[in-house]
Protein backbone atom coordinates (compact mmCIF):
# COMPACT_ATOMS: atom_id res chain seq x y z
CA UNK A 1 0.00 0.00 0.00
CA UNK A 2 1.37 3.07 -1.00
CA UNK A 3 0.81 6.42 0.53
CA UNK A 4 1.22 10.33 -0.74
CA UNK A 5 3.41 12.53 1.43
CA UNK A 6 2.21 15.55 2.60
CA UNK A 7 3.83 18.13 -0.46
CA UNK A 8 2.11 15.47 -3.36
CA UNK A 9 -0.72 16.91 -5.34
CA UNK A 10 -4.11 15.08 -4.87
CA UNK A 11 -4.91 12.91 -7.71
CA UNK A 12 -8.37 15.19 -8.27
CA UNK A 13 -8.94 18.94 -7.06
CA UNK A 14 -12.47 20.31 -7.12
CA UNK A 15 -12.97 23.90 -9.23
CA UNK A 16 -12.93 26.62 -7.12
CA UNK A 17 -16.72 28.23 -6.66
CA UNK A 18 -17.34 31.28 -8.28
CA UNK A 19 -15.33 30.89 -11.17
CA UNK A 20 -16.64 30.71 -15.38
CA UNK A 21 -16.69 27.28 -15.29
CA UNK A 22 -17.86 24.39 -12.76
CA UNK A 23 -15.94 21.21 -12.41
CA UNK A 24 -12.68 19.42 -11.68
CA UNK A 25 -9.41 18.71 -12.77
CA UNK A 26 -6.80 15.79 -12.34
CA UNK A 27 -3.51 16.05 -12.36
CA UNK A 28 -1.35 14.53 -14.22
CA UNK A 29 2.22 15.32 -13.87
CA UNK A 30 4.35 17.65 -12.16
CA UNK A 31 7.07 19.71 -14.45
CA UNK A 32 9.43 22.63 -13.78
CA UNK A 33 7.03 25.11 -15.65
CA UNK A 34 4.04 23.72 -13.56
CA UNK A 35 1.42 20.93 -13.54
CA UNK A 36 -0.22 18.97 -16.74
CA UNK A 37 -3.69 18.49 -16.00
CA UNK A 38 -6.99 16.96 -17.42
CA UNK A 39 -9.89 18.80 -16.77
CA UNK A 40 -13.65 18.11 -17.17
CA UNK A 41 -15.76 21.40 -16.98
CA UNK A 42 -19.33 22.58 -17.81
CA UNK A 43 -20.17 26.52 -18.36
CA UNK A 44 -23.52 27.03 -18.81
CA UNK A 45 -24.33 26.10 -22.10
CA UNK A 46 -21.35 23.15 -23.01
CA UNK A 47 -19.00 20.57 -21.84
CA UNK A 48 -15.47 20.82 -21.85
CA UNK A 49 -12.88 18.01 -21.58
CA UNK A 50 -9.29 18.89 -22.27
CA UNK A 51 -5.60 19.11 -20.81
CA UNK A 52 -3.00 22.15 -20.36
CA UNK A 53 -0.14 23.16 -18.19
CA UNK A 54 -0.97 25.32 -15.31
CA UNK A 55 1.26 27.26 -13.58
CA UNK A 56 1.17 26.94 -9.73
CA UNK A 57 -0.39 30.36 -9.22
CA UNK A 58 -3.36 29.43 -12.58
CA UNK A 59 -3.41 25.81 -10.21
CA UNK A 60 -4.22 27.13 -6.67
CA UNK A 61 -6.42 30.17 -8.37
CA UNK A 62 -8.64 27.32 -10.41
CA UNK A 63 -8.90 25.08 -7.15
CA UNK A 64 -7.45 26.96 -3.91
CA UNK A 65 -4.57 24.03 -3.45
CA UNK A 66 -0.83 25.13 -3.44
CA UNK A 67 2.30 22.76 -2.94
CA UNK A 68 3.51 24.09 0.19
Amino acid sequence: MSRKKKDEAPGKLDLLPGLRWKGYLKILEERKDGYVVQFTAQSKTEWIYDHTVLTPKQLKDWTGWSKQ
